[in-house]
């Protein structure tokens, strides 16, 4: 399975499959006890936060978030990078770190556009005539389409007036139907609207998401030079604080509940609990990467705008940016009655997992039979409430006349089930079964106990140095291969390995699972890294630079949050009293 997770000769979860097959087969574990694994507490608190996830994505709450704090920091190349990483940070904590990017990159991508048209000095008139010439139309048009016989001006207002064709008379009134169908035909071409919108055509110009036109996208002066480092630096800057902002919360990356479900697993082994919950991990891993998150704004400031002049005083471009952030802003609209619904929501759920059990104070969890609700409790409550709340102001006693009939009120839920269907990613779910029922088994057959014996070596090594050493080892490995597969594959091998070494199993199970995320270097360590690679902006070796300081950066603070407050928090210190009185083979009997 580590060969087939790790070079994906088949996917990744048809490979979480295989437990069921053949651990029965080879008469190690039970079909029906095998299965059991495939969803467990943590999988639900998965499966909820998802759902969460998917309604914030569906009504572009999101979105509103991002812009209005970009509206915020004003148009300082340096705050719109804070302004960029700030939402990007956040909301990966409660959604997917994919579709968060892939949120915020048409934002920067129109904050780059507004950049380059003041730094050139054209007008978006003038850049539209030169970048959509006729000859670029043409060899974009869809097959069957000539363009050569329209002649479109922009007069001095940006509105189109469509000409005649060439072989036609010049006598030719404007109100004549062929070119009346002529405009009809352009305007179908761009995107079905009324009108020619220059803007909107420049911007998906140089953003590259047509092939239409090349010259603002040329490289040949100074400018053209601080406009491409400041191009990469905002790309960078949104993978990289998707990539930190996982790390804060349980939900916020799949390695982290791996993490929670292998030690929940490990101490019922020995007939214990973990005592791991949402609120208790935010309180480590929201420092770490709050403090990560600001060292990789500091690095990526001074790569690509302190020391390179894009800092230097220019109206005309600070005023461009903020522009470009109205206008997506003002695109949105009003804030609708779904958003705001999703945002008590989306509070209330976070409420509800910091508040469950603290380890302060007597949280809500205390009020219900012998603590029977968990984390996954919350999180169902919540996308339970999303299928039925209605994305509309009700008006269920009101009626209203259509044609002088009487017409029903209509109802949608903020969420239908064929919006989760779409985009919840299943697969993950399945990889997470599959690493519980792979840990089940090597637990139960030995297989741990035997790799914890090979690893002696790191008995001899101070836990501090042990750490870091690993911390390191997995942050390199994790470049190439899948963060969740890795943390799977090494959660059982920590927590023997800790054991055997008279550790607390979470000293080196957390420490290792986190680094998993550490992923900045290259395009395939993660889906942002992809994204914002695939944009066009960044070469590999512009992400290899960036990305090996990160990763010193994040091992570096890693190793000092688990010796730090996460010792304290976690009593890391203290070998469990369970692992010492269980008749289970533990380090005292070595």
């Amino acid at each position: 399975m580590a060969v087939l997770w790790l070079t994906e000769t088949i996917p990744i979860p048809v490979t979480s499959l295989l437990p069921i097959i053949l651990l029965p087969a080879m008469g190690v574990a039970k079909a029906a006890d095998v299965s059991q694994n495939y969803i467990k507490d943590t999988s639900m608190l998965f499966i909820g936060g998802l759902m969460v996830a998917v309604a914030v994505e569906e009504w572009n709450l999101h979105k509103r978030i991002s812009l209005s704090v970009l509206r915020l920091v004003g148009s300082d190349p340096k705050w719109i990078m804070a302004g960029l990483m700030l939402p990007t940070w956040f909301l990966s904590m409660w959604i997917s770190n994919t579709a968060t990017t892939s949120m915020m990159l048409p934002i920067v991508e129109s904050v780059l556009v507004e950049m380059r048209l003041a730094g050139s000095g054209k007008t978006e008139l003038g850049a539209i005539n030169e970048a959509f010439s006729m000859d670029s139309l043409e060899s974009a048009a869809p097959d069957g389409v000539s363009l050569k016989k329209y002649k479109v001006n922009l007069d001095q207002n940006g509105e189109s007036s469509p000409a005649s064709e060439p072989n036609e008379s010049s006598e030719q009134t404007p109100g004549d139907s062929k070119a009346n169908r002529s405009s009809q035909d352009f305007s179908d071409i761009t995107n079905n609207s009324e009108s020619i919108s220059e803007s909107k055509l420049v911007r998906e110009n140089v953003s590259g998401r047509h092939s239409w036109g090349s010259s603002l996208c040329e490289v040949d002066n100074e400018y053209d030079q601080e406009y491409k480092r400041m191009c990469k630096g905002l790309s960078l800057c949104i993978a990289y604080a998707a990539n930190v902002g996982g790390i804060a919360t349980l939900t916020g990356s799949p390695p982290n509940l791996v993490f929670k479900g292998q030690a929940d697993l490990l101490f019922e082994t020995y007939g214990g609990k973990s005592g791991i919950n949402f609120a208790n991990f935010m309180m480590i891993a929201l420092p770490l990467s709050a403090m990560m998150l600001i060292l990789c704004w500091t690095w990526l400031f001074i790569i690509f705008i302190r020391f390179k002049g894009c800092c230097k005083k220019d109206n005309a471009r600070r005023s461009a940016m903020t522009k470009a952030i109205q206008e997506q802003f003002r695109s949105l609209g009003r804030i609708t009655y779904a958003e705001v619904v999703i945002l008590l929501l989306f509070a209330l759920f976070a409420a509800l997992l910091l508040t469950r059990k603290g380890n302060n104070f007597q949280g809500w969890g205390t009020l219900f039979p012998n603590q029977y609700v968990t984390d996954s409790t919350a999180a169902m409550f919540i996308a339970v409430l999303l299928f039925i709340l209605p994305a509309k102001k009700p008006t269920v006693f009101c009626w209203r006349y259509s044609d002088g009939v009487k017409v029903k009120p209509e109802y949608t839920p903020l969420l239908t089930w064929q919006m989760i269907h779409a985009k919840l990613p299943w697969g993950v779910i399945l990889l997470l079964g599959g690493g519980f029922a792979l840990a089940d088994a090597s637990k139960n057959s030995g297989l741990s106990e035997w790799v914890g014996e090979q690893l002696k070596a790191f008995m001899d090594l101070d836990p501090l140095l042990a750490c870091f050493l690993l911390i390191l080892v997995v942050a390199m490995i994790t470049e190439v291969t899948s963060n969740t597969a890795t943390a799977t594959l090494l959660m059982p091998i920590m927590a023997e390995l800790a054991l055997k070494t008279n550790i607390n199993p979470l000293y080196l199970m957390m420490a290792t699972s986190m680094a998993t995320s550490f992923a900045f270097m290259l395009p395939v360590a993660t889906p942002p890294n992809a994204i914002v690679f695939s944009n066009g902006h960044l070469r590999i070796v512009d992400m290899a630079l960036c990305g090996i300081v990160m990763n010193v950066i994040a091992v570096c603070c890693l190793t000092l949050c688990i010796n730090t407050w996460a010792y304290s928090i976690y009593d890391l210190g203290t070998l469990p009293s369970i692992f010492n009185n269980s008749l289970v083979t533990t380090p005292a009997t070595i």
